[in-house]
């Protein structure tokens, strides 16, 4: 009988350890953010007006389960509180971080990575944009800044006045990490396109028909 019990102790303590160590490497592993700033509040959402649930100070170390890019000026992360019984949302600037990640998922093979806050830059440097029709648009004349790949799509408004009628382009620029940017640009064709291949202006945009653009 007490050869038993000691194999059975014996069992305990090495499922004990076993399952003590499997935690730590997954801890280890575990996708984690650590404070920078003295101290950030611990929201109950992602947003600045939500409940404050309590504050992340300098160097503590959170493991993080979600995150969300929507807001304009940060991006939060959902972590672990309370010993994983509950959960809160801590919050970045996207231009100066308040936070360092380590083992982010979306690591790039090349390089050390940390979240791509920021949204693509669109620049033109005409205000019209010429081209022979619909179907010869190219983004051959954008500068396009971003640190990641990036998709570019358009759509072509019309904007209908009294006394005149001009065309918009749309410019969506996405990159992969899902921060967008759109921009508009005047577009002039010398072969107009058929009004079902554009859409209203004023669908998207109050304020039109003020003067020729």
């Amino acid at each position: 009988m007490k050869k038993f019990i000691k194999i059975v102790l014996i069992v305990l303590v090495i499922f004990g350890a076993y399952k003590g160590i499997s935690k730590y490497i997954r801890y280890k592993n575990a996708w984690k953010i650590i404070i920078k700033e003295e101290f950030i509040n611990i929201r109950e959402e992602p947003t600045a007006y939500s409940n404050k649930l309590g504050e992340a100070k300098r160097n503590e170390i959170y493991v993080v389960t979600d995150m969300y890019y929507k807001d304009e000026k940060f991006v939060w992360y959902q972590v672990k509180l309370e010993d994983n019984k509950k959960a809160g949302w801590i919050c970045s600037e996207r231009n100066y971080p308040y936070v360092e990640e380590v083992n982010n998922p979306k690591k790039d093979e090349d390089r050390e990575f940390v979240s791509d806050y920021a949204k693509p830059v669109v620049k033109y440097e005409e205000d019209i944009y010429r081209t022979k029709d619909i179907n010869s648009i190219t983004y051959d004349h954008l500068k396009i800044t971003d640190d990641s790949e990036y998709k570019v799509t358009s759509v072509v408004y019309k904007e209908t006045c009294p006394d005149y009628h001009q065309y918009w382009i749309k410019y969506t620029v996405k990159d992969k990490y899902d921060n967008t940017t759109e921009k508009y640009q005047a577009i002039a064709f010398e072969e107009e396109p058929s009004d079902d291949l554009v859409k209203d202006l004023s669908e998207v945009r109050s304020n039109i028909c003020q003067g020729k653009k």
